[in-house]
């Protein structure tokens, strides 16, 4: 079955994978994210992104009133980020774009293995494994707040990648003194 225009079907690196559990960040309402990672030279992955980020942007014209204007504000949000400007530095967001998605916490993320068979351990999906995703693109805002938004709808891993910022080695005695009772 065809997606629609605003729903894609992209495949890159996972990054920040909270899919089983929704999490509440600075009081807001909890919920589902990830984030996925795409190198700048993979051309058609990045064609297919900015074909759902078109249809938002259409719908948000047709349905909402957006002008070419509004669209062209510094304010207006874009959701596929450049990695070197935004994260310069760090070497996994290097020549890469990247989309961070979310999904509400009522909306439970569809998460399977290359079989689609139920992946229910948060220890098989790790930060760095080459995925497929499914985001669906759609406009928001009114005013100076306007941009498009992406809902993360399933995540299909492909196989294991580099593990991105491993844990680390550091024992308790490398982190804590010995702290004397008084």
């Amino acid at each position: 079955m065809p997606l629609k225009e605003n729903v894609v079907k992209v495949k890159g690196r996972i990054d920040y994978p909270m899919v089983f559990k929704a999490r509440s960040v600075n009081g807001s309402a909890p919920k589902f994210s990830a984030t996925i990672i795409l190198d700048k030279d993979d051309y058609d992955q990045i064609e297919i992104c900015l074909k759902g980020i078109q249809s938002a942007l259409d719908y948000g014209k047709e349905r909402l009133g957006w002008s070419d204007t509004d669209i062209m504000s510094k304010k207006f949000r874009n959701p596929l980020r450049d990695g070197d400007e935004d994260k310069p530095g760090n070497e996994v967001y290097a020549n890469a774009s990247y989309i961070q998605a979310y999904s509400a916490e009522d909306k439970p993320v569809v998460v399977v293995d290359a079989q689609r068979q139920p992946i229910t351990s948060p220890q098989e999906i790790q930060s760095g494994d080459e995925v497929w995703m499914v985001l669906r693109f759609y406009p928001f805002g009114k005013n100076d707040n306007l941009g498009i938004a992406v809902a993360l709808l399933g995540v299909q891993k492909i196989r294991s990648g580099e593990r991105i910022a491993p844990r680390t080695e550091m024992g308790a005695e490398d982190m804590f003194d010995v702290l004397n009772e008084e």
